[in-house]
């Protein structure tokens, strides 16, 4: 499958290497520029040396769980504006929607969705998000 769009510099953060590396290979074959890390601490390393335009971040994760990747990427100057993008096998997205993800995506992530999120541009995110069935968009009840 194949969606129309610009390239972009996506981060995947899992500490199931497998999932992460599953979901890299997919928005590489996107065509996207796309690096994966291991777990929360490596992941926000990795985000203030990469500069990812969106990341995509496990939940549960030992050590520094995807709430606090949420968390310190919301309050970093630099990086705030990153798109977030829970992706975990738990479904509660109100949760992760209050700690500063903008969309929750259940495991296994459909990748028809998953490519239209990625590929959203600024006008078009809201609309793309608001419409995707197993997200809900940071704001909305």
């Amino acid at each position: 499958m194949r969606v129309a769009c610009r390239q972009k510099r996506v981060l995947v953060i899992d500490d199931k290497v497998d999932q992460a590396l599953s979901m890299a290979a997919v928005l590489d074959i996107l065509g996207h520029e796309v690096r994966t890390a291991f777990g929360g601490r490596q992941g926000l390393d990795e985000a203030r040396a990469f500069r990812p335009e969106v990341l995509l971040c496990d939940l549960g994760m030992p050590v520094v769980d995807g709430f606090m990747v949420a968390r310190t990427l919301r309050s970093d100057r630099e990086l705030r504006a990153v798109r977030l993008i829970a992706v975990s096998a738990y479904d509660m997205p109100g949760v992760s929607v209050d700690a500063g993800f903008d969309v929750h995506l259940v495991k296994p992530a459909d990748v028809r969705e998953l490519a239209l999120i990625v590929a959203a541009e600024d006008a078009a995110w809201d609309a793309q998000v608001a419409s995707a069935p197993a997200t809900r968009p940071r704001g909305v009840a």
